[in-house]
Parts: C-alpha cells; structure tokens; sequence
C-alpha cells in the first residue's frame, strides 16, 4: 500500500486478505508522525519523546539539564574517534541514544565513522570487529530481539565488540512490547559475553575506556538509567582481572541483597 496512513484503504486491504486460504503479505508504507507538522519534518526529533507543547513541539517535563550519560558517552567517542580511526560508532536507526545527535554526526566528520543501520539486527555489522572497534548503542528492550546474533556472530569467537545497553531499568519504557528489564537475563547466560554494571559516573568512564582497549571478549555495559551519580571514587583500571565478582559495601549474614547497576 503507497498510503498506509489511509485509514479507509487499509481496512479495505485487509478486507481483502481477511480470508485467504494462504498466507498473504501486505506491505504497508507510512508516515510517522502523519497529520502532526513538526514530527514529520523532524523525524529524529520525534521518534519518541517526552511530553512537550504542541504548538512549539518544546518539551515540558523536565528541562534535561545536567550531566547525562548519553551526552557523557557521545563526548568520549568523539574524543577516540579523532585519535583512532578504528573506533565505530554503531546505531540500528536510533543514533541519539548514545549521543550522536545531528549536530554531533556533522562533528564526527569524515575522519570518523558513525553507521547509521536503520532497523538493522542488533548485530550485523559486528563480525569485522578484529579489524575495527565497534560501539554499538542500543536501548535495552532492543537486546532480545537479536539473541541469535550476539551468542552466535559475536559471542562464539570472543569477537572484542562494546555493546552499551541503554534505559535497562523497570521504570524506563514499559509498554509490552518496550519492556526494559530483560537485558540482564538475556545478555548474562551468554557464553564469551562479559556483562558490567557501573554505578557512577566514574566506573562507567573507567569501564568504557576499558571496553574499548581490551581486545579478549565482547563487553556490555548496562549504563545506568537513574541519572549521572558522582561517587569520587577510583574506578578499576582493568576490569579484566575481577571480572563476575561484586562490589561488597556491607556484610551481613541471613540476607544477601544484589544491586545490579543502578
């Protein structure tokens, strides 16, 4: 259909397939945003958003200011990647959750690489990790859609890809098909993966860093979802050597309490 945001042609299409004895694709183009000016001629912009006035499309919520580890992650990568070629940036259609809005793209330049792979599986453009250093930002609900591609083209040959998973929390996204708080399970049974969870400003910097450099496993890291905390703490420089162990800030002795992350 050339109009999928024609409300009577669409209902007449599917009239028409309703009852076939054979299974029948019907492929739909349509306009995201249709009918709402500012989403149409702003598509990134109002791929998903907060609430804001309708007339000036401005946000009313909460103003955003501040540190923000999008802003914090994009910064860093631009930083490496002026210094290091080989440093990729990876988006599946959603180059702003890891900070790479319009503006910072047109910085990157052409001496830096951002691939922008819309609606691409999580993990297609990983395999040439011996040859490039891919960072893939992904929101969390994304991760179990490409299960098969991380255990099997990342994971199986311990290919040195940083993944950095995005709003895993229960109280980011939470409609039934967005649901964030899967990544744990999905990720963590993973042979080869490595799964960190920082939980400050300073671990997070220390574990990107990290991620980056080593060249021995795929990482992830789950950034946290409840806002930049500053601990002033000296973070692990090679995370390599206490790999699946916990930080213990209190011992106790009937009841075992784990935070993962934030």
């Amino acid at each position: 259909m050339k109009d999928g945001n024609d409300v009577e042609q669409l209902i007449e299409a599917f009239r028409e397939v309703k009852d076939k004895k054979h299974p029948v694709v019907v492929h739909i183009n349509t306009l995201k945003g249709k009918g709402y000016k500012l989403a149409e001629e702003q598509k990134e912009r109002f791929h998903y958003s907060v609430p804001f006035d309708l007339e000036t499309g401005n946000l009313t919520g909460e103003s955003g200011e501040g540190e923000d580890y999008a802003d914090l992650t994009a910064g860093y990568l631009l930083q490496e990647m002026k210094k290091d070629p080989t440093v990729v940036g990876i988006t599946a259609g959603t180059p702003t959750v890891f900070g790479f809005t319009p503006e910072r793209r047109k910085e990157a330049g052409r001496s830096s690489s951002i691939w922008h792979c819309r609606r691409a599986g999580c993990c297609h453009a990983l395999p040439c990790c011996r040859r490039w250093k891919p960072v893939f930002g992904v929101y969390s609900t994304f991760i179990q859609r490409a299960y098969d591609q991380l255990s099997q083209d990342l994971c199986i040959n311990n290919n040195p890809a940083l993944i950095l998973v995005f709003w895993g929390s229960l109280s980011s996204m939470n409609d039934v098909t967005h649901l964030c708080l899967f990544d744990i399970p999905v990720i963590g049974n993973i042979p080869n993966m490595v799964y960190l969870a920082p939980t400050c400003r300073e671990e997070y910097m220390a574990m990107l860093e990290w991620g980056i450099r080593q060249t021995e496993h795929p990482v992830a890291i789950r950034v946290p979802a409840n806002g930049v905390v500053r601990r002033n703490v000296e973070p692990e420089k090679d995370y390599g050597k206490t790999l699946n162990r916990y930080e213990v800030s209190h011992r106790g002795e009937k009841v075992a309490i784990l935070g993962l992350g934030s």
